[in-house]
């Protein structure tokens, strides 16, 4: 007898985007993560997959799919990290130098590297992987896989896309640090500055006490936030928002 498959919910593949209301791409890709979850709890992966707790699980399903959405609906996320590799390291992947690499469209290297920044984001107070492992290899492979199927009919996220983009001469800083703020703390490339934005929050609580959270628990909150959104170096070439 197979156990009962697991289920990512909507509301968690919502937290990666800047709107609340979902569109029918959404159920497409939510969809899709769910199928991402079916690969990783196959015995095959049960080794490496068990490191995780349930909801580094269903982040990485949705982190993948996040991918190939930005990839589909031209958001430009992965392109930029991409591109900025290739000025600084004549190459557009770390570790991986493929001899055709296409920008526009999904690459095996980049889900090796993806699965591999997730996995190794999430237990790096753990344990090191390498990013050529046999384990993160195997398990990257069959994402792609499942991927590349998808990714001819896949539909493009239209309201992700105008979300992102910035009028030609635009001055509202506001505007611009919203998209920043979304970058930074809500996409999947950056998906785990939320979590320790509110590890932070926690910290700061059980330091302070009660009289903290009535009275200056929301100002906090804000600096914080437009701390990590403006001026907190990152992963993936660390640089600032």
């Amino acid at each position: 007898m197979t156990k009962e498959q697991k289920r990512i919910y909507l509301d968690l593949w919502m937290s990666f985007h800047p709107y609340k209301k979902p569109s029918q791409s959404d159920y497409y890709y939510l969809d899709l993560c769910n199928r991402i979850r079916k690969i990783i709890d196959s015995p095959d992966h049960e080794e490496l997959i068990s490191l995780l707790t349930e909801e580094q699980k269903e982040d990485f399903c949705c982190f993948l799919v996040c991918y190939l959405e930005d990839i589909i609906s031209e958001t430009g996320m992965w392109q930029a990290f991409t591109n900025m590799h290739f000025e600084l390291y004549g190459k557009f992947l770390p570790f991986f130098n493929p001899e055709k690499y296409y920008q526009d469209e999904i690459n095996p290297e980049d889900v090796l590297f993806l699965v591999w920044y997730y996995i190794s984001t999430a237990l790096y107070h753990e344990t090191v992987f390498l990013p050529v492992s046999k384990e993160l290899s195997v398990l990257g492979n069959e994402i792609f896989e499942l991927l590349d199927s998808a990714y001819e009919h896949a539909p493009e996220n239209t309201r992700l896309r105008e979300f992102l983009e910035i009028s030609p001469g635009e001055e509202d800083f506001f505007r611009i640090r919203e998209k920043i703020e979304y970058i930074i703390m809500n996409s999947y490339l950056f998906h785990f500055n939320m979590r320790d934005y509110f590890i932070e929050i926690a910290d700061k609580i059980n330091e302070e006490g009660e009289d903290f959270v009535r009275n200056r628990l929301p100002a906090y909150m804000y600096e914080l936030k437009n701390s990590y959104a403006i001026s907190g170096i990152y992963p993936l070439l660390a640089l600032r928002g």
